[in-house]
């Protein structure tokens, strides 16, 4: 299984979905639709942990955001909280899968045994997309060092990025069979 990581706002998710593999799975997607969906345990946990939330159908990440990234031990104590599911959902992938994986959910500690190859996005003209803009103030980890095995530089060309992606996939012949 493939990771692809990188802070918020690098093109992780638009270029995966540019890719339009069929085994290219959202681990956001899945923290906020399922196990921030009313009913489910973490749901409850989290309105427990922070009472100023409003209760709707979904825990709305734009409201949660802003608190964890505003204190790392609250973020650390939601990525504890989401671990055990997270795991069980990516040992439910069919093998060869492609999981984006934002940089905040601590790949090297909690997530790295899943994963054979590490793919990390980055991008270095932030200015050129109001999404990075807007998305710098939730940076969580601050000149942390991902270890990676393909680096893609996204500066503003999905396109390119997407080509490289593919490319660099595509290099390593075990990946052939796969999509």
């Amino acid at each position: 299984m493939t990771v692809v990581t990188g802070q918020s706002g690098v093109g992780k998710t638009t270029i995966l979905k540019s890719l339009g593999f069929a085994s290219v799975y959202f681990a956001d997607e899945f923290v906020k639709n399922v196990l921030y969906k009313k009913g489910h345990p973490v749901y409850g946990k989290i309105i427990e942990m922070f009472s100023s939330l409003k209760q709707d159908e979904y825990i709305d990440t734009k409201e949660l955001g802003p608190i964890l990234f505003a204190d790392k031990s609250k973020l650390e104590q939601v990525n504890q909280l989401i671990f055990e599911y997270v795991a069980e959902w990516l040992k439910s992938l069919p093998g060869g899968s492609i999981v984006e994986m934002a940089a905040y959910m601590h790949l090297e500690e909690l997530y790295k045994p899943f994963f054979g190859k590490v793919v990390l996005i980055e991008r270095d003209n932030k200015d050129t997309s109001k999404f990075n803009h807007i998305k710098d103030d939730f940076q969580p980890i601050e000149n942390k060092q991902i270890k990676y095995d393909i680096l893609i530089k996204n500066n503003g060309h999905i396109a390119d990025a997407t080509i490289e992606l593919k490319g660099k996939l595509f290099e390593n012949k075990s990946f052939m069979n796969t999509y």
